[in-house]
């Protein structure tokens, strides 16, 4: 597993790189899923050294990575940085990528208020919420009955396949929890989570399992940022949905089963055999967040007790 720098970690400010440089070491940085302070100071040098628009942007960008909403200062100045229409047009033509990035960061967010009422009041009817992930431990597991005896069941992206069971992971789907760049098709269910930092009022286009929903909820940013914080890293569906939940309708009791407390397993994914663990994630330290948040009771796992 990769070691994540922690969120505070400070840049070599002394260190001298050329642009190109900066870009290159920026990018990969961000790749490998170092989301400190060290890579946001990287991509605010590109833009001081540059003084371009596309620089700016990018830092922008990974400010929004960390959680960080965009100001409506920081708008204005995107929106004012061509003043001429024929200046603006000709950069956008020869800078595609980034007046695509321009777009999404002038973007005005929706308001979710409405939806996240209609969900608690949903939530606040039943007992609690069986979280069911996609660990390969599931396998041969026969949990299937008692998942579907759930008051509600909550699933993450492709969570039945050909390869998978209804004994070990019953059927009942009530929230569906989705990665923007899922490809497969949507299991039935009423509820649907989009996951990340407030992907609905960043993508251009929904993936084609939901986009003809309009009832969409978007995990907010301040619940990404907390986690950002912690991990330094990009927190992954089922933890970012666990924190969602908590802080959503925190009376109710979140239940967890096929999540893999260690990396022991050859298997990953108990729907696709060849589906591999994202490095870009701090598994070690989400593992040991479970863990207190099972010793604090702030999450339990599932049993036959708890299904009823």
């Amino acid at each position: 597993m990769i070691k994540h720098p922690a969120f505070l970690t400070r840049p070599h400010y002394r260190a001298t790189h050329t642009l190109p440089a900066l870009r290159s070491q920026a990018k990969q940085q961000r790749m490998a899923g170092f989301y400190n302070i060290a890579t946001l100071w990287l991509y605010r040098c590109c833009w001081q050294q540059s003084g371009k628009l596309e620089d700016y942007l990018n830092y922008l960008a990974f400010r929004r990575d960390l959680g960080y909403p965009v100001s409506t200062k920081q708008q204005q100045r995107i929106a004012k940085w061509h003043k001429n229409a024929i200046t603006r047009l000709c950069w956008s033509w020869l800078n595609r990528s980034a007046a695509h990035l321009r777009k999404k960061l002038l973007k005005v967010p929706t308001q979710q208020n409405e939806l996240q009422q209609e969900l608690m009041q949903a939530v606040s009817e039943k007992s609690a919420i069986q979280l069911v992930g996609n660990s390969a431990n599931l396998i041969n597991a026969n949990l299937g009955a008692m998942i579907d005896r759930s008051p509600l069941v909550l699933r993450f992206n492709r969570c039945f396949s050909e390869e998978t069971r209804p004994e070990d992971t019953g059927l009942k789907t009530d929230i569906w929890v989705c990665a923007p760049d899922f490809k497969f098709g949507a299991p039935k269910h009423h509820w649907c989570v989009l996951t990340g930092p407030d992907m609905l009022n960043w993508l251009s286009r929904l993936p084609a399992a939901i986009k003809k929903r309009r009832d969409i909820l978007s995990v907010p940013l301040s619940v990404w940022r907390e986690l950002v914080r912690e991990l330094a890293a990009p927190p992954s569906a089922g933890l970012l949905t666990l924190r969602f939940l908590r802080q959503l309708v925190p009376q109710c009791q979140l239940y967890v089963t096929g999540f893999s407390l260690n990396d022991a397993a050859s298997q990953y994914h108990h729907a696709d055999k060849n589906h591999k663990a994202v490095s870009r994630h701090n598994w070690l330290k989400e593992q040991e967040i479970l863990s207190r948040w099972l010793a604090l009771s702030i999450i339990a796992l599932s049993t036959e007790e708890t299904a009823n």
